[in-house]
């Protein structure tokens, strides 16, 4: 549900509201892909919707929210780190947003597992 608040946040400004259709956001939501990876909580929807709403920042010069959107990537470990590096040679303002978007993040699953449960992960990551 607060991953759901966040990318709604993120996609607020991309989104023209004076063009905004209901039909439209049925029709995209009733897309069999789209809908059969909510069901089965995939992921990929909302890392890339990240991605996007990140570059559409960046296109936009609006490096904070940039860096913040792309914090959703972190879902993606591999590829948040691949996006966020150029960020720090380019555009600083961005890759320290996202550096606190991505701490945010991980606090708030340390909140939901413990320390137990990222000892856990650790030790399956390790061996």
């Amino acid at each position: 549900m607060v991953l759901l608040c966040v990318v709604g946040l993120c996609a607020m400004p991309l989104i023209d509201l004076a063009k905004l259709d209901l039909l439209d956001t049925a029709l995209f939501l009733s897309f069999l892909p789209v809908f059969a990876g909510i069901l089965q909580g995939q992921d990929t929807i909302f890392v890339l919707l990240g991605a996007f709403a990140s570059f559409a920042f960046l296109l936009k010069s609006q490096d904070i929210a940039a860096g913040i959107a792309l914090g959703l990537v972190t879902l993606r470990p591999h590829w948040a780190i691949a996006l966020a590096i150029p960020l720090f040679f380019t555009r600083r303002k961005a890759f320290y947003a996202f550096c606190m978007a991505a701490s945010v993040l991980v606090f708030y699953s340390w909140l939901l597992v413990g320390t137990e449960g990222f000892r856990g992960l650790i030790n399956s990551t390790l061996s």
